[in-house]
């Protein structure tokens, strides 16, 4: 379904920070429902783009308004009749929007675009656009483990801790092995990703808490990391077409 435009701030933190603001924040903070009793969940997201990677090449191109396509699971891998869903994510200067369609009854045909098939409706309508002026195909996939808490007072509010951010390549299985010894890995093991998400406004407790731990804001986009990490760009008139 078409969500609203919403303001997501993004930050590089250590596991220090982390202790520090979840302190600060716990009594703002309920751990998401659908994660386990430490608030973690996998997420693997595949990714789609362009034959020449436009979407890649748009945001190193600085384009203010920009989009993602990408098919996500909660899980170590994309398993026949598991939740998943289509996404796109959509950039407009500093807002951020998310149409996100559930695919029942998942099968791993649902990975190629051209097994997509849905109702007709508005999302569906933005989808079969950007699938056909894009002429959409797998990209990178991008795998890790997500921290997440709701606001109690503010429900608009998410506040999630990225960990182990693992880039892996179209149609590659993810392996014990391969997180631990980090051969994906976009990041050192030491550093997670921190996104603060709110529709109306962030609240002041969230600033505060910012301020508090010295963070400077900064844009870390997992897909545009992930590509980079596998080298994929380079291959444009390559094995991935």
């Amino acid at each position: 379904m078409f969500g609203s435009y919403r303001h997501e701030l993004k930050y590089v933190v250590k596991h220090d920070d982390k202790a520090f603001l979840l302190e600060r924040w716990r009594r703002h903070l309920v751990k998401d429902p659908y994660a386990n009793e430490f608030a973690t969940t996998p997420v693997l997201s595949q990714y789609y783009d362009s034959p020449d990677f436009a979407f890649y090449r748009d945001k190193y191109d600085g384009l203010v308004v920009r989009n993602k396509v990408r098919l996500r699971t909660y899980s170590h891998s994309f398993k026949a009749g598991a939740a998943c869903f289509l996404e796109i994510k959509q950039k407009k200067y500093d807002l951020i929007r998310k149409i996100r369609m559930p695919l029942p009854g998942f099968s791993c045909d649902c990975l190629e675009p051209g097994n997509w098939n849905f109702p007709e409706s508005k999302e569906n309508s933005v989808l079969e656009t950007l699938k056909e002026r894009y002429l959409l195909r797998k990209s990178a996939q991008v795998w890790y483990l997500r921290e997440a808490y709701y606001s109690i007072i503010e429900p608009d509010v998410r506040v999630t801790f990225d960990s182990s951010v693992t880039a892996l390549y179209p149609g590659e299985d993810l392996t014990r092995t391969a997180v631990v010894e980090q051969r994906g890995s976009v990041m050192p093991d030491s550093y997670m990703i921190l996104e603060v998400k709110a529709t109306e406004r962030i609240p002041a407790w969230v600033s505060k808490g910012v301020m508090a731990g010295e963070l400077v804001q900064k844009p870390v986009p997992k897909y545009v990391l992930a590509m980079d990490k596998l080298r994929m760009s380079e291959f444009i008139t390559g094995a991935y077409l």
